[in-house]
C-alpha cells in the first residue's frame, strides 16, 4: 500500500502538471464511458482533485487487491470544484504517461480512517 513512498510528492508534481500539459495524460474508456458520467464527476472535477489533493495509496505491479495491475497504481484523493471529496485512480505507464483508471465521489473503506 505504499510502493515507492518516498517518490509520492515527486509524483504528484508530475500529476498535478497533467491539469496545464494535458498531453502527459490519458483516460480509459472505462473512466470516461462509464464512471465519470454514473458518478457525475467532471474533467473539471479531476482536475481540481489532481490539485487539491494527495496520494494515500501506492500499489507495485500486480499488487493492487482484488485485481491485477499491469503498471504501479497510485489512489489520488482531493476536494473537486465543488468541494466534495473525490478518488481517482491512476496509473503510470510504461512510456511515461499518467493513465486515470477509475474515479468516485468519496474515499474507499480502508482509508475513511485518514479523513475523520
Amino acid at each position: 500500500m505504499d510502493h515507492m513512498k518516498n517518490h509520492w510528492d515527486q509524483e504528484m508534481i508530475l500529476i498535478r502538471k497533467t491539469v496545464s500539459e494535458p498531453e502527459g495524460i490519458q483516460f480509459t474508456s472505462h473512466v470516461v464511458l462509464e464512471r465519470m458520467a454514473e458518478r457525475d464527476i467532471s474533467l473539471i472535477d479531476i482536475g481540481f482533485t489532481f490539485l487539491t489533493g494527495r496520494i494515500y495509496e501506492g500499489y507495485d505491479c500486480g499488487q493492487y487487491p482484488r485485481y491485477r495491475n499491469p503498471d504501479p497504481f497510485r489512489t489520488v484523493c482531493g476536494k473537486s470544484s465543488k468541494g466534495e471529496l473525490i478518488t481517482v485512480g491512476i496509473a503510470f505507464k510504461s512510456n511515461g504517461i499518467i493513465a486515470v483508471t477509475t474515479c468516485y465521489k468519496g474515499v474507499p473503506e480502508r482509508l475513511k480512517q485518514l479523513f475523520e
